[in-house]
């Protein structure tokens, strides 16, 4: 049995694999949360690795160090299943590292676009040869909303749902079509470019906000909200012998 654990921003999530199979998942907003550390404690766990985009908790670090095998922290310098082009890897989010190898591992010999709707809106390209070709970084939903709140004197903050017409004849539904059509209109131009190289591309979409943009999309895609527990799991997979 594999565990994985993976320390956002926000959240913290751990998955149990058993070989490729997610056997059991859990995730909190505390760390420190007791449940968290027990699920943690699994029985059969031999591997384990840990992907964080800050500082983790030293009970994490506990649990995950006593496991019987192999404990991996995800880092610059951790093999990869994948060629890498990305010229500054050391800057390379691990959720984006994730995302391309749970691509490569779902789909091999494929070429495959991955959009992680999150935060940020995040565009990578993993090539049929298994070349990770690097991508591109935008401001996601929410981020848009807020900015444009933030950044004026007078515009209110909105969410996402709620009507999004154009043309919009209220300030609030100005705001939401323009952030709503136009990340729609974005993600689905990278797509249609993309496609523009390699006709035979699979577009994946994960992350927080995958399911809202889903049925907005013009282009096909294919919504995997664990990806990114897959790809590190195939990492994990990668550099362990089970």
């Amino acid at each position: 049995m594999n565990l994985v654990v993976d320390i956002g921003n926000t959240t913290a999530k751990a998955y149990l694999f058993d070989g490729d199979l997610l056997a059991g998942r859990t995730l909190t907003k505390d760390p420190h949360e007791e449940a968290f550390l027990i699920f943690l404690r699994t029985p059969g766990v031999r591997h384990a690795l840990l992907a964080a985009s800050g500082e983790v908790p030293g009970g994490i670090i506990r649990e995950l160090e006593g496991v019987e095998g192999t404990f991996l922290k995800l880092g610059p310098e951790t093999p990869l299943p994948f060629h890498n082009l990305y010229r500054t890897p050391h800057t390379l989010g691990y959720d984006r590292i994730a995302a391309v190898a749970g691509a490569y591992h779902l789909y091999p010999g494929e070429d495959v676009l991955v959009v992680d709707a999150g935060t940020a809106v995040t565009y990578d390209l993993l090539t049929a040869q298994g070349t990770y070709q690097g991508g591109a970084i935008s401001p996601g939903l929410t981020m848009r909303f807020r900015a444009l709140h933030t950044f004026t004197a007078r515009l209110p903050f909105v969410q996402d749902e709620g009507p999004a017409p154009w043309p919009a004849t209220t300030t609030d539904e100005a705001i939401r079509s323009g952030v709503v059509r136009g990340l729609t209109d974005e993600i689905d131009a990278a797509i249609t470019r993309t496609k523009e190289k390699y006709p035979a591309l699979r577009t994946l979409l994960t992350g927080g906000d995958a399911v809202f943009f889903e049925k907005r999309l013009k282009n096909s895609i294919f919504v995997i909200p664990e990806l990114g527990a897959y790809g590190l799991n195939r990492i994990l997979r990668y550099n362990v012998q089970d």
